[in-house]
């Protein structure tokens, strides 16, 4: 539906002529005349006064009901966080953040990939950041790290949530890279500690 349709829709939901309307936001009669007809489309300014004025949303003269927003599924999972701790809020917060940043970096990828690019050679090198992994009440494991900000990672397992870490960690390191030139990551030297992890 278009905003000229959600417009109309609205006025003829609220009873009013469209001179009403038009006095009701602030605006001269010809003006809502032009957005009904389609002649015009309103501006941000005048989407908020006429939001304001009639109790409504932007988003609801701007999108359809589904065009935004959770689909129903997720809406019930947002309903049920609403109700946890702060602390538990803020874990789920932070599981959000970085799988969004997980689905940007891959996005921004296969932008890349489909665009030509020079052909160039570089020196890889492997470098060291230091994870901070913390089993939840829920049973999964969530990484961190100071080292590189924006880092989280969840999994079922140790090792499935430093594998996401590490897939997170080099799309968060080659972004760095590209905007500041270096990393402040420290490189991998011949010598250096790493935990090993074995399952009992």
């Amino acid at each position: 539906m278009s905003i000229q349709q959600r417009l109309i829709t609205l006025r003829r939901e609220r009873e009013l002529t469209q001179q009403e309307m038009a006095d009701t936001i602030g605006v001269h009669v010809n003006q809502i005349r032009r957005y009904e007809a389609g002649s015009t489309q309103p501006s941000l300014d005048a989407l908020k006064k006429i939001a304001v004025a009639m109790s409504v949303t932007i988003d609801s003269l701007a999108f359809d009901e589904y065009e935004r927003g959770p689909d129903d599924q997720l809406k019930l999972q947002f309903e049920a966080i609403s109700h946890l701790s702060s602390n538990e809020k803020q874990v789920i917060k932070e599981l959000l953040d970085g799988m969004i940043i997980k689905y940007q970096s891959r996005r921004w990828d296969s932008t890349r990939e489909t665009q030509p690019t020079a052909i160039y050679t570089e020196n890889i090198m492997e470098q060291i950041a230091n994870l901070h992994i913390e089993k939840l009440p829920e049973g999964i494991y969530l990484a961190t790290s100071e080292d590189i900000p924006g880092l989280i990672a969840q999994g079922r397992t140790v090792a499935e949530t430093v594998e996401i870490a590490r897939d997170v960690a080099k799309k968060l390191i080659e972004a760095q890279t590209e905007r500041h030139g270096i990393s402040r990551l420290t490189a991998v030297t011949d010598s250096f500690d790493y935990p090993l992890i074995v399952g009992a």
